[in-house]
């Protein structure tokens, strides 16, 4: 019962191999086995067949000291049509984050560069509960050959998905794994941001995050975190917040008062760490003297400031263009070789943690 199901698996291996080298992803030799292996998540074994099934074919030809040498070439048809690329998204009060303006410009550089057209369309009328009609005159209104859906939630996500429009996720596409996305690991910098305080001795933690797509996901990781460590003592307040400073000073009166205020938080906006850290300054509290601060994005404007902040970056250009290659496949047609990118951050100590006595 199980060879059936290896042979298929052989045959989609190298159906997708077969559709990058017609697409001319690689030049004169494919990766090595071990590569492959990794980014396909399948054996060694499994890559080994498909290649094999491929030499038959007369496209590769594999070299025990060159490697596999590709014999086939890209397919060249009829000139290349003007690709259109659309980006939806909401229309935020809140100000965007160095991270999104980042990527947004990396890939309409990457865009120009390679003759597509890369056209915004924002609007809080998408991403309401009846939103059908909307979408449908959007995407009437601009065949696009592809789009990008920033923060888009589970419905938007599922009326692409059914109706079977070539699109990418830019960010987590968890109800709908079907669609290809790019993300960062947001859940890999929750934890380690809750087992960095709680580490450092911080029982009393608290979250600020902004109302989005993504807030109870957030909200949900780290509680849980918190939660289930080892320390009897440990308490957790998530304060979620919007755009405004009356909300985040509201929520930070929440935090500091009762019995057991709270001595370290995890934020997750730019704006909204600059914003408490200046109201703790006022209220004669200093970071990290008496609280503790980690960031979740982070800023170029964090090299100024003092004492530097703690937080998570991520390669920003990378993530553009993997953004870019994924809709570059789906407009040709091209089903991609590897559907969701997940890009892990990099933890950045800065000044704004300190341990307390245990």
């Amino acid at each position: 019962m199980k060879l059936p199901h290896r042979v298929r698996l052989v045959s989609q291996v190298a159906e997708g191999i077969r559709q990058e080298i017609f697409a001319g992803t690689w030049k004169e030799r494919l990766p090595s086995s071990r590569e492959l292996s990794a980014q396909l998540k399948v054996s060694r074994e499994t890559i080994q067949q498909a290649i094999q099934s491929l030499s038959k074919e007369g496209l590769v030809k594999p070299s025990a000291r060159q490697g596999v040498r590709i014999l086939a070439k890209p397919k060249r048809g009829r000139p290349a049509r003007t690709k259109r690329f659309g980006l939806l998204m909401a229309q935020h009060a809140a100000p965007q984050s160095f991270q999104y303006d980042t990527i947004f410009h990396e890939l309409e550089s990457a865009c120009f560069q390679n003759g597509i057209s890369l056209t915004l369309h924002r609007g809080e009328r998408f991403f309401r509960k009846r939103s059908t009609r909307a979408l449908e005159e959007l995407v009437r209104q601009n065949p696009e050959h592809c789009w990008i859906l920033r923060t888009s939630n589970a419905a938007v996500q599922q009326w692409f998905s059914q109706r079977q429009i070539p699109c990418v996720v830019w960010g987590l596409a968890r109800e709908h794994p079907e669609l290809p996305s790019v993300s960062v690991d947001i859940t890999a910098a929750t934890r380690h941001a809750a087992g960095t305080l709680l580490g450092q001795g911080h029982r009393h933690l608290a979250l600020f995050t902004e109302k989005s797509t993504n807030t109870n996901f957030t909200s949900k990781v780290f509680a849980q975190c918190v939660e289930s460590s080892p320390h009897p003592d440990r308490t957790v307040r998530i304060c979620e917040h919007d755009s405004t400073l009356d909300s985040l000073s509201r929520g930070l009166n929440r935090c500091l008062e009762g019995a057991a205020p709270a001595t370290a938080f995890f934020i997750t906006r730019t704006y909204a760490y600059v914003a408490l850290q200046g109201m703790l300054n006022r209220r004669g509290l200093s970071v990290p003297g008496d609280l503790s601060l980690i960031s979740r994005d982070t800023d170029p404007l964090f090299e100024f400031m003092f004492p530097r902040p703690a937080g998570f970056t991520f390669p920003v250009k990378q993530f553009a263009m993997d953004l870019y290659s994924l809709a570059e496949k789906l407009a040709d047609g091209v089903a991609p070789l590897i559907c969701h990118q997940i890009i892990l951050p990099e933890f950045q100590r800065g000044e704004s943690i300190r341990s307390l006595p245990q």
